[in-house]
């Protein structure tokens, strides 16, 4: 079974979410990808997922910092954590981590071996088990 990382917490996250959640059984764990946590948790408190008949809750985060970032790349952090993700991703599909031999969202894919990724390249990421 593969999990999903939806990666922001806007309303296509949230409609996202909902959706992941009705088929939970068929698409694994959701995470949730947002630098602001407040909106994750307004998702996760209006989704009763469950995982193996349990419910579960995940909240994935990073923190960047600005000093840091703009030492690296002459960039905001803002701009670091739009700009890391899309790498990795590219890195995953290039080296056939990911199958991209027909058409997926990225929600589909494997979150795994992203969030790995994504905190070698400078973006390390934190998975908080809320509830299992």
């Amino acid at each position: 079974m593969q999990n999903i990382v939806i990666i922001g917490a806007g309303g296509v996250a949230g409609v996202t979410a909902h959706k992941c959640a009705q088929h939970n059984d068929v698409l694994g764990d959701i995470c949730i990808a947002s630098r602001t946590q407040d909106k994750c948790n307004s998702i996760i408190d209006s989704i009763h997922a469950k995982k193996d008949g349990q419910e579960k809750e995940v909240f994935i985060y990073n923190i960047c910092d600005h000093e840091k970032c703009f030492a690296e790349v002459g960039s905001q952090a803002i701009s670091y954590t739009a700009g890391v993700p899309p790498v990795a991703a590219a890195m995953l599909v290039m080296n056939s981590t990911w199958d991209t031999k027909r058409l997926v969202n990225m929600e589909e894919l494997d979150p795994d071996p992203f969030l790995n990724l994504v905190g070698k390249i400078g973006l390390p990421t934190e998975i908080l088990e809320i509830r299992q």
